[in-house]
């Protein structure tokens, strides 16, 4: 339910349109389901012949398990890190647990869909030229590594973004978006701060959410600016409800961020663990306690800090968790919550360069020229 699960779901009904296979879209329910593919997901697909999954899978071993016992064949795309063996799955696609034969490693969900669909279909400039713009913001969104392959992709993103070759629903989105931020062309920050969290939005405040704004992508040109105008005003509330909580509390730690408040929207806490960790330089936990009782929450870090590795040394206070370096998800039971903060205060270090200098952008001499005289 998030932009890169949100992005690879479209992206993979498109290519399974184009190749004419009969499907159905889910998308998790964040507060009655949780992340990934889950039992209670697979009896509502009861009957399928396939179950295929993008960004996610690779830590749903009891699910998949459930799934070959109703003789339904898994098919794995995921970018994430497994937690000890890996499903039974049918495939697995993931080159960071499977990195034989691939050149690059470090892409997201939509990422992999997208080379899967120029793998299939290479000369349909066109058609992938669509494809890309959930590529770049799925790949920005998700903030994984920006080298390589992921550049690429970000650049044909962006150019077929600024030139609106997308379904309408994403241009109705992107169209809001410009006008009511005064945005042409649209840059990478622009993408990062204004696209990624509009799409978020709903899957962060609303059960069916993800399956929302999946909709809105798909919507037909008559409609789509009223169904994208509903998103942005959801996009709206939660950016009050997270500028609240970040003027009202304080996290602890000396050596993390940790926070746990009942009344926080379980989707906001990953926001406010980002902002915790870019403002205070360490690894930021933020928790809530969600409809069924348990513990929820977010982790965040920036460079020289892993969070997923932080709460690998942890898991006799933890329920589940999963993720990858800078950003993971995790819950646990309420009396555990005290003796979590005491288990990462221990297990986290300062990076061993402790000279650091903290920026915003890379500079190449290349580029200053051409920065100078964009100036004047």
């Amino acid at each position: 339910f998030d932009a890169d699960g949100i992005c690879s779901t479209a992206e993979m009904h498109l290519l399974l349109s184009k190749l004419g296979i009969q499907h159905s879209l889910t998308v998790p329910k964040r507060l009655s389901e949780g992340y990934g593919l889950s039992a209670a997901i697979i009896d509502r697909l009861s009957g399928a012949d396939v179950v295929l999954t993008v960004d996610n899978g690779i830590t749903a071993n009891e699910a998949v398990a459930a799934a070959k016992r109703l003789g339904m064949q898994v098919i794995i795309m995921d970018h994430h890190n497994a937690l000890g063996e890996v499903p039974d799955a049918d495939i697995i696609v993931d080159p960071e647990e499977f990195p034989d034969g691939w050149t690059f490693f470090h892409y997201c969900g939509a990422g992999l869909v997208y080379k899967l669909a120029e793998y299939m279909f290479p000369d349909d400039k066109d058609w992938l030229d669509v494809m890309s713009c959930f590529a770049a913001i799925a790949t920005v969104g998700d903030v994984v590594d920006v080298t390589g392959d992921n550049h690429n992709i970000i650049q044909r993103g962006l150019d077929n973004i600024n030139k609106r070759r997308c379904i309408p629903g994403l241009k109705a989105l992107l169209d809001l978006i410009s006008e009511n931020n005064n945005i042409d062309p649209f840059t990478v920050n622009d993408i990062a701060m204004k696209v990624v969290p509009m799409i978020n939005a709903p899957g962060r405040l609303e059960d069916n959410g993800g399956e929302q704004t999946l909709r809105c992508m798909f919507t037909g040109e008559k409609t789509a600016k009223t169904v994208a105008q509903k998103i942005y005003d959801i996009n709206e509330t939660r950016k009050q409800l997270v500028q609240t909580a970040m003027d009202t509390l304080s996290p602890k730690g000396e050596h993390v961020a940790f926070l746990y408040d009942p009344s926080l929207k379980e989707g906001i806490c990953g926001i406010i663990a980002g902002r915790y960790s870019s403002e205070l330089h360490k690894p930021a936990y933020v928790m809530t306690k969600a409809e069924d009782g348990s513990i929820k929450g977010s982790a965040r870090c920036e460079d020289g800090y892993n969070v997923f590795q932080a709460l690998s040394k942890c898991t006799d206070c933890l329920v589940r968790f999963g993720g990858h370096d800078c950003a993971a998800g995790f819950s646990l039971d309420e009396e555990d919550i005290d003796k979590l903060f005491d288990s990462l205060e221990a297990v986290t270090e300062k990076p061993q360069n402790e000279e650091v200098e903290f920026y915003d952008i890379d500079v190449e001499p290349a580029d200053i020229l051409p920065l100078f005289c964009n100036q004047n």
